[in-house]
């Protein structure tokens, strides 16, 4: 299986409008869990996303579909990239949007 860290560049261009926010009962069009196994550790950056929950996708004009695993860290996802064309994994990302957009996460007690 063919395993693809995103870069920034090559993530962007997976935007493409209209974006829509997808139903949580939406099923993706491709199983992704067998690509989501595949990611290696390091890719994680020390995030746990183990519990394999999705609260949040997108469609991007019908060319792609972006899949938000969440990690036991507040704002940081596994996003996997789903080309709706070829119904395939192209790659994923980490989001870390406390870096991103330099938001606060609560410390651990």
């Amino acid at each position: 299986m063919n395993v693809t860290r995103l870069d920034e560049t090559k993530f962007r261009n997976t935007f493409v409008k209209p974006i829509e926010r997808l139903a949580n009962d939406v099923e993706p069009v491709v199983d992704f869990w067998p690509y989501f196994d595949a990611i290696p550790a390091a890719d994680f950056d020390g995030h746990d996303c183990s519990a394999g929950e999705v609260d949040w996708g997108y469609r991007m004009a019908e060319r792609y579909e972006h899949v938000m695993i969440n990690s036991t860290t507040k704002n940081v996802f596994m996003a996997i990239v789903i080309d709706l064309a070829d119904g395939a994994v192209i790659g994923h990302r980490l989001m870390n949007f406390n870096q991103i957009y330099g938001l606060e996460t609560p410390s651990p007690e």
